[in-house]
């Protein structure tokens, strides 16, 4: 994928949240892919274009310019060959060396995650490069990317895997539509909702997600289970008498046999747009900026981590 504008604009916010911005590693070497239409619509990006040419090169143009403009120290790339010069070769899908562990103040996915088969070994690998009191910084596919990788990613996965079980806090998640009004959603944590969050949004949309290192935890620490899930699991109900259940199940099939198959594709139909009409905006925010996309807006300046 490249930098974006909604990763543009997601490093600008954290810099104006006094995030330490010492050193950066970024997934594959990132080219800048954020279009001239919107060089304004980023706090000082057009400025910074100006100000650094090379930016405009089209697909020859690579992002340690932008980096390094807002004051990066040291921009560095992990890539699996090093067909784009990058400073790392190393394959996600195994573990990193432990010499790279808690190495880097800030790490970006800025479109690899998806394309990794092992993904567990690939989400360890980004959580144990981060500095204790870094951040983890992703701008990844979500709905509507069929084919573009091995994933498609859910917020659900993010809050479960960046915990304090981990050694992590989700600082920000959003959803962002690629394409048409290109609309961005704060998004809130299933398990404070109490239930899944299935939004669709308007074609292709991107995850996007900060999570900042609060302890050193080596990972993989633990196995995330869905949180809907796991509250049903405490909950420790009593299962369905067998009986009802099947006798429910029986009458509702007798009936769709005896109607015309054109009548229940257009129930059917009815029924799942009634359903995603109500569940669509459960737990998820429209927004107009990334800014608003932090879970505890209170919190500006980067908090003290420990080991």
């Amino acid at each position: 994928m490249g930098l974006e504008k909604i990763g543009a604009a997601t490093f600008q916010s954290l810099k104006k949240r006094g995030i330490k911005m010492d050193s950066l590693l970024t997934f594959g070497r990132q080219h800048f892919s954020v279009s001239p239409l919107d060089f304004g619509k980023v706090p000082g990006l057009a400025g910074i274009v100006r100000a650094n040419p090379r930016l405009l090169e089209g697909s020859n143009a690579y992002a340690e310019p932008f980096f390094k403009a807002i004051g990066i120290g040291n921009v560095e790339s992990m890539d699996v060959s090093a067909y784009e010069a990058c400073s790392l070769v190393h394959d996600l899908n195994h573990p990193i060396p432990t010499e790279w562990h808690s190495r880097y103040d800030m790490v970006f996915d800025g479109g690899t995650l998806e394309h990794v088969f092992h993904f567990p070994n690939a989400i360890a690998n980004a959580m144990n490069l981060v500095k204790a009191g870094g951040v983890f910084i992703t701008a990844t596919t979500s709905n509507n990317f069929n084919g573009h990788g091995f994933y498609q990613f859910s917020p659900e996965l993010f809050f479960r895997l960046f915990n304090e079980s981990s050694g992590f806090e989700v600082l920000l998640m959003a959803l962002s539509e690629s394409f048409g009004r290109r609309r961005v959603f704060k998004v809130q944590d299933p398990a404070e909702l109490g239930k899944r969050i299935t939004f669709l949004g308007d074609g292709p949309l991107e995850i996007v997600m900060v999570a900042r290192r609060t302890k050193l935890i080596p990972a993989p620490s633990m196995i995330p289970y869905q949180s809907d899930y796991s509250a049903t699991w405490e909950r420790n109900h009593a299962p369905q008498p067998p009986a009802a259940g099947r006798a429910s199940g029986l009458l509702k099939r007798a009936i769709r046999r005896s109607l015309p198959e054109l009548w229940m594709l257009r129930y059917d139909t009815f029924r799942w747009e009634q359903h995603q009409k109500k569940r669509m905006h459960e737990g998820v925010t429209l927004v107009d900026s990334i800014d608003e996309c932090f879970l505890h807006p209170e919190q500006h300046a980067a908090h003290p981590a420990h080991s």
